[in-house]
């Protein structure tokens, strides 16, 4: 999986080799030479090409260092014992074009986007990404993937390709860089009816005004994936495009920064600056800089070309900040960025410091907005800036708020002086004034209440309409004016009275398996053992900590996570 899928699989078939199940590992590829004989490990072809020459080099992985010794000693054993099919239940690939996900309830929604060209709607899905034209009148194409899990979805700037950030839990992290459309196609521009029957040069140019935007002609015959890079060892977060559509930056559970040439899919960006893991990353307007928030509650700022950890743009002062921070927009036109996570409030920074460091300072905050009630989740700037909107959720209600955001950004003479002493050295009456700078020309424009959790909002390129999804799997679009709900629908057909697989029926796997109720045992079932990960908690001062899973064994032999339901002694 980590080292040959990403090449070989239904949606990128190189070599016309598939690799995700045995079936078809077995059978020759483009070669015409039997990839594995069982029981013949040297007259397997798949062996010959993983097996380094003098050089130290092998054909296989292409353009990846050589699998380990023993990693193909243990594929040469497998073949030798006949390469029989013993592949884990919970590892099985079952999903791909030809064998689509079907839905018994609605999809959790953790990321949507809006195309540039404003035609289009990308959601995440489960093992898949699903198009949908942006007024949600119906499905234009689905991704299928190896990620049973998708965290990101993010177009390009020029709308012509997708990445998807998501991976296998606990397994896999993977980043798919998909071609919506041929690298050479044309664009089209939909000319108006009126256009057309324009009997002069004048109502012919009046109509232009009023024309479409260029759009792509994307279908699901166009898109194929272009590239399927594996990182990590869980799934990874926050993918984002370079102006120029040269890189795409993500976050990984190993707590490290990477990006990624969307050319050739080479690594060209590490940085393992965080404590805890990335959630989200951005670039600057030039593209020379990365930005990246984390669970460590910190927001990074790192140079592209030297790979360097340059500065926390967020202050990192115990207390500063009430915990981890998963949501990250960018300015349309300015190296400011706004953030949001764990304590509700949204808050506006410049990348980059313009006054000397001290103990304990913020320098670099430019607004702080009205808190929001629960986790901020998501948030975005309106296209020409004026604007943000942010989601929060709090036990499975969630709020979406609309802020002004005209404000002059420069840093005054007076709050300049205030944040370069020590904080303790503040008076009252600077620290008055400073929350008043910080805190000025902002309001709520307006707030909706949803009786759902909300993880993904964007604005529609023209800055009329936010989407926004999560929990309960709708699309909802809301006026960016008004703030009411003009449209729902969900982003795939449910199909009803299917039944779940579970521990007394195993049937159904395919679209049933990991659909147990998180607050609930299976029906008659009985615990039987209790094991928490890790065993043993060493707390190191008085900002550490860790988290806790809890896993029970059932009478039927099953494991199931418990974490939800057990209650912590």
């Amino acid at each position: 999986q980590a080292h040959c899928q990403g090449c070989h699989q239904p949606a990128k078939a190189g070599g016309d080799y598939i690799m995700t199940n045995v079936a078809n590992l077995l059978h020759a590829g483009e070669s015409g030479e039997a990839a594995i004989v069982p029981g013949k490990p040297d007259e397997s072809y798949l062996i010959a090409e993983i097996t380094p020459g003098d050089d130290g080099q092998a054909e296989m992985p292409k353009g990846k260092p050589a699998l380990k010794p023993d990693e193909i000693d243990l594929i040469r054993r497998w073949i030798a014992e006949g390469a029989v099919d013993d592949t884990p239940e919970n590892a099985r690939r079952e999903y791909d074009q030809e064998h689509l996900p079907v839905y018994t309830r609605p999809p959790v929604v953790t990321s949507l986007t809006y195309s540039p060209d404003g035609q289009l709607i990308a959601v995440a899905g489960f093992h898949e990404v699903l198009l949908h034209r942006a007024d949600g009148s119906g499905l234009v194409a689905r991704l299928v993937g190896m990620s049973e899990r998708i965290e990101t979805v993010a177009f390009s700037p020029d709308g012509r390709r997708l990445a998807v950030a998501g991976g296998n839990p606990g397994r896999l992290g993977e980043l798919q860089i998909w071609n919506l459309v041929p690298q050479n196609a044309a664009i089209t521009e939909p000319i108006a009816e009126e256009e057309k029957a324009a009997e002069s040069t004048e109502a012919a140019a009046a109509t232009a005004e009023a024309t479409p935007p260029a759009k792509l002609d994307i279908t699901q015959e166009t898109i194929h994936l272009a590239h399927s890079i594996s990182a990590a060892f869980d799934t990874i977060y926050g993918a984002s495009w370079s102006p120029d559509g040269t890189l795409v930056a993500v976050g990984c559970p190993d707590n490290v920064v990477r990006g990624y040439n969307t050319q050739t899919g080479e690594q060209v960006f590490f940085n393992g600056a965080h404590d805890d893991w990335p959630l989200a990353t951005i670039f600057s307007v030039d593209g020379s800089k990365i930005v990246s928030v984390g669970r460590d509650m910190a927001t990074k700022l790192y140079e592209v070309g030297t790979q360097r950890f340059v500065d926390n743009v967020t202050s990192i002062t115990p207390g500063a900040l009430k915990g981890g921070l998963s949501a990250l927009a960018r300015h349309p036109e300015r190296d400011e960025v706004l953030v949001g996570g764990s304590d509700g409030v949204p808050r506006i920074y410049r990348m980059e410091r313009i006054t000397k460091r001290v103990i304990g300072d913020d320098a670099n905050l430019i607004r702080k907005f009205p808190g929001m009630q629960g986790r901020v989740f998501g948030v975005a700037y309106s296209p020409d800036g004026k604007q943000i909107a942010c989601a929060a959720t709090l036990d499975g209600q969630a709020q979406v708020f609309t802020y002004s955001a005209e404000f002059d950004s420069t840093l005054p003479d007076d709050i300049k002086g205030i944040v370069q002493k020590v904080v303790t050295q503040q008076n009252q009456a600077e620290k008055d004034k400073l929350e008043a700078y910080v805190t000025a020309d902002v309001q709520v424009l307006k707030q909706l209440n949803i009786a759902a959790g909300i993880y993904a909002l964007a604005y529609a390129p023209d800055g009329t309409t936010i989407a926004v999804a999560g929990s309960d799997g709708t699309i909802r679009l809301i006026s960016a004016t008004e703030g009411t709900i003009t449209k729902e629908f969900a982003p795939i057909d449910i199909v009803e009275g299917m039944q779940l697989a579970s521990a007394a029926n195993p049937a159904n796997s395919r679209t049933g398996r990991g659909t147990r109720d998180p607050e609930s045992l299976p029906s008659g079932s009985q615990v039987t053992g209790l094991t928490v990960i890790p065993s043993a908690v060493t707390l190191h001062g008085p900002w550490s900590y860790t988290q806790l899973l809890a896993v029970a064994t059932l009478s039927s032999g099953e494991e199931v996570d418990v974490t939800r339901i057990a209650q912590f002694q």
